[in-house]
């Protein structure tokens, strides 16, 4: 129910490391968006570490822990940007939903208490056709929304930044963003009535599971439903010392009756494939590196004459060829199954997002399957195919070799050697040397 960040316990590194524990068991979580978590967001995207938490005086206490812990190096910001990215945008959404009695039912969840209102439009400034004349349309318009703004941190981060400031900076009385209501209304909306909850919801819609507004928290419809407590909050000054909150206050919701779709849903999320995206096109750039520095090493090899290779840098060589092999059929495995995803799974789990195939195709094209790793590719493999020939060359010349000394000792064999005896060991000898010749040219 969000609040996950910047709220509760006593450092949000120990929240992050909980939740890594948890990916780590192969336990698959949501966090919806929250007042607090923006928060969060809002100052970790400064640059400066020591002006986190300067904004606000009263939220500002809430990241003293991590900055701390940042400014005294205990964690650099490259390693909680690393682990920002690894486990908690993975699981971030702006808002959730279950669905219900075959799909005809629906269970939203969000932060602050909201009807549909802000959810429309949500969608209309992330760019996504709203529809939600059955329960089954509002959860894809739920997805496609979710998807949209993970999008954003990748196609337009400037923009993800800003929706973030202003669901950040709160003033409900001036920024009627649809953002800022789905993290901080308390059920009243703004000034002018915005984002009101006296707007029925539609009757497809079971409950609006929500957090953010405390104990006991205002009087809501019967269909709002809080999971709030004061548990782990920092201010809990209105409970006596040591008391963590009470579970028993409020309502809260009987999750055995509703299905747990999450468990269910593809493994394969669309921020997910973004996020693996962006980590096999930086793979890919370090592989264009390596085989361009391989390449000029082979050639440099190719110079060499094949009288002065020795075992050694044929056994490196040969062990490198493999190697390489191995590495680009890799890449070019996770590409083809990105590409399955691109242009089979997506399609199929959010058409409601316009045009999102086609801008995964070419964020695809342009950053996976770019024309220097393919032209590289084809560079090395000729290039070791002559390594390779080399190799055989002096492999073969050294097998002849061989083949000529044990003719010369042949010949040499002593005069009392009985012809039976002679003929053997020639036999032999030959058998041997044919075995040498085929073993050189396997390599």
């Amino acid at each position: 129910m969000g609040d996950f960040l910047a709220d509760r316990g006593q450092n949000d590194l120990m929240t992050l490391r909980l939740l890594e524990g948890l990916e780590t068991e192969g336990m698959r979580t949501e966090i919806t968006a929250s007042n607090h978590d923006m928060f969060f967001l809002n100052e970790y995207y400064k640059t400066d570490p020591s002006a986190w938490g300067a904004s606000s005086r009263f939220y500002g206490q809430y990241v003293n822990g991590i900055r701390s812990l940042v400014s005294d190096g205990i964690i650099s910001q490259e390693g909680l940007s690393e682990m920002m990215d690894r486990v908690y945008f993975p699981n971030f959404k702006l808002l959730s939903y279950a669905l219900t009695n075959n799909d005809k039912k629906i269970t939203l969840f969000m932060h602050a208490p909201n009807g549909i209102e802000p959810i429309k439009d949500l969608a209309g400034e992330l760019g996504v056709e709203y529809a939600d004349k059955t329960a089954k349309d509002l959860a894809k318009t739920i997805d496609a929304i979710n998807w949209a703004f993970q999008n954003l941190r990748y196609t337009d981060n400037a923009k993800f930044r800003e929706m973030v400031r202003l669901a950040a900076e709160f003033d409900i009385n001036t920024n009627n963003s649809s953002l800022t209501a789905l993290v901080w209304n308390m059920g009243k909306g703004n000034v002018d009535g915005k984002y009101e909850l006296s707007v029925a919801l539609p009757n497809y819609v079971e409950k609006v599971v929500h957090g953010h507004v405390g104990e006991p928290g205002p009087k809501l419809p019967a269909q709002y439903e809080t999971l709030d407590t004061n548990l782990g909050k920092m201010h809990s000054t209105d409970l006596p010392e040591g008391y963590q909150g009470n579970f028993d206050a409020g309502v809260y919701v009987d999750h055995s009756v509703i299905e747990p779709v999450w468990a269910k849903r593809y493994e394969i999320t669309p921020d997910n494939l973004l996020k693996r995206m962006a980590n096999l096109r930086d793979e890919m750039k370090a592989s264009n590196s390596v085989l361009k520095n391989t390449i000029k090493e082979a050639q440099a090899f190719l110079q060499k004459d094949v009288n002065t290779l020795n075992d050694m840098e044929i056994a490196q060589w040969q062990e490198n060829t493999r190697s390489f092999v191995s590495t680009i059929d890799e890449i070019k495995e996770k590409s083809s199954n990105l590409r399955l995803v691109v242009d089979r799974i997506i399609p199929k789990t959010l058409p409601s997002v316009p045009g999102h195939s086609e801008i995964l195709r070419q964020q695809f094209d342009a950053a996976l399957v770019g024309a220097e790793f393919r032209e590289l590719e084809r560079e090395l493999n000729t290039v070791l195919s002559q390594v390779r020939e080399k190799i055989n060359e002096r492999n073969l010349k050294l097998a002849s070799n061989v083949s000529e000394r044990v003719d010369e000792s042949l010949r040499l064999l002593p005069v009392g050697v009985g012809a039976p005896e002679q003929q053997w060991i020639k036999a032999e000898a030959r058998g041997r040397v044919a075995q040498i010749k085929r073993d050189m040219q396997l390599r």
